[in-house]
């Protein structure tokens, strides 16, 4: 399984992030001082390996919440969004989704 992370900013900017660097945020042993004293967007994208299966029958998956920052960038909490706070939209879930498949199998993906 693959798996690619995404936190996604009001101001419309996707940035990736590596497992390894998400690991390191979602333990607190690393910062992201860009997002201090903010609550972003966060979008998990999880597919099978396609190495493993046939590209036509590829599971995905998608998660979601808000993640806040404390004043020096460290994870402070995770959760669902509140009431008066926007879900990701379907536009925002596709683009993850195609960003995540574009970068393991190439350009030439379309998600049905």
């Amino acid at each position: 399984m693959q798996v690619k992370h995404y936190i996604l900013t009001d101001d419309g900017r996707i940035a990736e992030f590596s497992t390894e660097e998400a690991f390191k945020v979602a333990n607190r042993l690393s910062a992201l001082p860009q997002y201090a004293d903010s609550r972003q967007r966060y979008v998990q994208v999880q597919f099978d390996d396609p190495d493993e299966v046939e590209l036509d029958r590829l599971k995905v998956r998608v998660a979601g919440a808000y993640i806040s920052f404390d004043n020096q960038g460290r994870l402070s909490d995770a959760d669902a969004p509140a009431e008066n706070e926007s879900a990701i939209s379907h536009f925002e879930n596709e683009t993850c989704v195609q960003l995540a498949l574009r970068a393991a199998l190439g350009e030439n993906v379309t998600v049905h």
